[in-house]
């Protein structure tokens, strides 16, 4: 049997996302926070919830104790990024081990994500996935894990940990870092872009890496930075996006989440080059987007249940990079079949080094050598970029 409620569609969320903005100004004491949503009367609601419940095939999943896992996302589940990782993470569970999967999309402010979750934990649900910084940040803040401690939680993306409360942080600054030295390599007239949705760790530390990954590749590139200022606003990045094409910019990287629609439609239409994140995204940008960075939410979910099972759970902090095999690149072959085998070469090349799986002697993995950088530096105030990155 399978059940589900109305969810936010991708093609949906721009227009949603409209009548979203003016409600979830970032502000907050916990920082990086939309405005608690009590406030928010006027603006349309975008709450939505999406359940599976099904008989999982074979007898592997009937060896595990039956679960239910919940997860609450900003974006839609089938945006082919951020929240689509959290959804197919979800639907691994149910299908490796026959859990109940509930999914509660376009919560953002701190208040909203509490309610959700104790809404949950009411409900039986025992293992909960909190799909960014903004998830993370109120339910460590407040208390709640220590509040329900026969509950596990992980959360992405803040370096958070609670006895029962497990945080998967993603090293963007691997991500950004791969980003930017590809753009440096392909741009023509010696400017690069980076667009961020909200502030927080994470996505500083992608635009912190993205500008020592493009200073690595080509020390005279010109690297302009927009901030949106929202998680779910792709209006308003399309117009940040399109102003950085008109200032000369022709190659971009971005840390998109539920502004990502509108980075897309600004590149297709001025044929600019951009990279992909999260998932693999060249339907979104076919003619223009070069490769994606694929992340993988499932191997942090994954290492929670097997403690989850083993009744071993002690929260930590989890493991998420290129050498870890959290992220790997996904070439677009519309667009990556154009470029040089220059170009090929040394994205390969940077991406077994960030792996640490390169033979040359004196040349460890760059992870190693990527700070994670999580507030918004100025570019003088960065460390020297790596030498030699591509050998």
């Amino acid at each position: 049997m399978t059940e589900k409620n109305e969810n936010v569609t991708r093609r949906g969320w721009i227009k949603t996302a409209g009548g979203l903005v003016a409600g979830l100004a970032i502000g907050g004491a916990a920082g990086y926070l939309a405005k608690p949503a009590e406030v928010v009367q006027t603006t349309q609601t975008v709450e939505k919830t999406v359940t599976e419940t099904v008989t999982a095939a074979g007898t592997q999943a009937a060896a595990y104790p039956k679960l239910k896992i919940a997860a609450i996302n900003a974006e839609p589940r089938d945006d082919l990024g951020w929240g689509q990782q959290g959804w197919d993470a979800l639907l691994q569970a149910q299908k490796l081990y026959g859990a109940d999967i509930h999914m509660t999309e376009g919560v953002v402010a701190p208040s909203d994500v509490i309610r959700v979750v104790e809404d949950y934990i009411q409900k039986g649900y025992s293992v909960i996935l909190g799909n960014g910084s903004h998830t993370g940040e109120p339910l460590h803040t407040q208390g709640v894990p220590l509040k329900y401690p026969d509950t596990t939680f992980m959360w992405t993306c803040v370096q958070y940990s609670d006895p029962n409360a497990y945080s998967f942080v993603y090293r963007e600054e691997e991500t950004g870092f791969m980003q930017g030295a590809a753009a440096a390599l392909v741009t023509k007239s010696g400017k690069v872009g980076v667009v961020l949705p909200a502030p927080a760790p994470c996505t500083y530390s992608f635009q912190n890496g993205f500008i020592l990954g493009a200073k690595a590749a080509k020390p005279n590139v010109s690297v302009s930075k927009a901030l949106v200022g929202s998680w779910v606003d792709p209006v308003k990045a399309k117009d940040m996006t399109m102003s950085m094409i008109q200032d000369g910019v022709d190659a971009i990287g971005h840390y998109g989440c539920g502004c990502q629609l509108g980075i897309y439609e600004a590149v297709e239409k001025n044929n600019v080059k951009v990279f992909g994140t999260f998932y693999d995204q060249s339907s979104l940008a076919p003619n223009t987007l070069v490769f994606s960075v694929h992340f993988n939410h499932w191997q942090g979910l994954n290492a929670v249940l097997q403690d989850v099972f083993a009744k071993k759970v002690d929260g930590k902090l989890l493991p998420a990079n290129y050498a870890a095999g959290t992220y790997w690149n996904i070439p677009n072959p519309q667009v990556w079949n154009t470029m040089s085998d220059d170009f090929k070469t040394k994205i390969a090349y940077l991406e077994s080094r960030l792996k640490g799986r390169t033979n040359t002697p004196g040349k460890p993995g760059l992870y190693l050598i990527v700070p994670r950088i999580e507030y918004p530096a100025e570019e003088k105030d960065l460390p020297s970029p790596p030498k030699d990155i591509f050998g």
